[in-house]
This record gives C-alpha cells, structure tokens and sequence, in this order.
C-alpha cells in the first residue's frame, strides 16, 4: 500500500500523486482518491463534528466585514496565521485529522 494512505484505506485505482513546486520553496501534493469514494462522506462527517468552524470578521477596504467562510485553524501549537489583521491560533489536531495527517 502506498506509504501516504492512512491506514486501511483501499483503493482499486491507484493515481500517483500530482506535484507542484510553489513560490518561496512551497510544495503542493495533490494525491487523488487519498480517501477512497466510499469512505468521503463518512470523515467529512466526523469533521464536521469535530472540526471549530467558526464565523470570523476580516479587514476589507477599511472596513470590518463577515469573512465569507466557515475557516477552522488546526495545526501544531507553532502555527500562528494572521489574514487580513486578525492572528489565527491553531487548535490542536483533532484524531480524524491527526489519522489523516
């Protein structure tokens, strides 16, 4: 099984993953069916209910508005993340993403 499925995963079709060097030596990995179909909605599921989202408001144009998404912030304790003014302080990871990580 390949080393980036979590454990258990199946999948009858394997794609290789899909690599892209970023700007600032960043790296984006794209691996496809790393959940395999029947398993998706189930874990989006159990992030849902697990995962902090939470409504934020953002620095835009001057003014204060309703950012127009749901983000959660999870990372290690290290990961502080500051969008449009406001400094996200990570959660720690919850087991559905620790498993997934």
């Amino acid at each position: 099984m390949p080393k980036h499925r979590p454990p258990g995963a199946r999948c009858l079709v394997y794609a290789p993953p899909v690599k892209w060097e970023l700007a600032d030596d960043g790296q984006l990995e794209l691996v496809p069916d790393f959940i395999p179909a029947d398993a998706r909605g189930p874990v989006f599921e159990r992030l849902r209910q697990v995962v902090p989202f939470e409504a934020k408001q953002i620095g835009m144009m001057g003014r204060t508005v309703d950012q127009p998404r749901l983000p959660a912030w999870v990372g290690d304790a290290s990961a502080l993340y500051t969008y449009s003014g406001v400094q996200n302080v990570p959660v720690p990871w919850p087991p559905v993403l620790a498993e997934l990580r």
